[in-house]
């Protein structure tokens, strides 16, 4: 591409690893390209680090996600949830981590959570219950 379109003064080929490709970069104004500047295709624009950094107050404000934090509101009244749960991962913190802090065996029957299978064999270990009966898989009290 060179040889057909060759670089104007102060314009030098680049290689992206990241991307594992060569650019074309003014190294007065710090433009950069695609093409050879020469090239009929060639779009010269700023470089990308600068654009973001312009444009970043603009599209991610102060929070950093890039969504307001109304339009989060919003989306999770708009998809059934409440605007107030908690993430996923802070919902059941209290049956996880040591054992020893724990209410007791007697916290199980307290609180009716919906388990998956391993919260389950986990019950039914510390109950002292077969692993392979299928009694430590149900909800029923031991």
């Amino acid at each position: 591409m060179l040889a057909n379109f060759p670089l104007p003064e102060n314009w030098v080929e680049v290689y992206d690893e990241g991307i594992a490709k060569y650019y074309f970069w003014n190294k007065l104004t710090d433009e950069v390209c695609w093409y050879s500047p020469r090239h009929p295709r060639a779009i010269i624009s700023d470089p990308a680090p600068r654009i973001a950094k312009e444009h970043a107050p603009a599209l991610f404000g102060d929070s950093g996600t890039g969504i307001p934090e109304e339009d989060n509101v919003a989306r999770r009244k708009n998809r059934g949830g409440r605007s107030d749960e908690k993430p996923r991962g802070e919902k059941r913190k209290k049956g996880r981590g040591d054992p020893m802090m724990q209410d007791g065996p007697e916290s199980d029957e307290d609180e009716v959570q919906e388990m998956n299978n391993r919260d389950r064999l986990k019950r039914a270990k510390r109950k002292g219950i077969d692993p392979m009966d299928p009694a430590a898989y149900g909800d029923a009290p031991v």
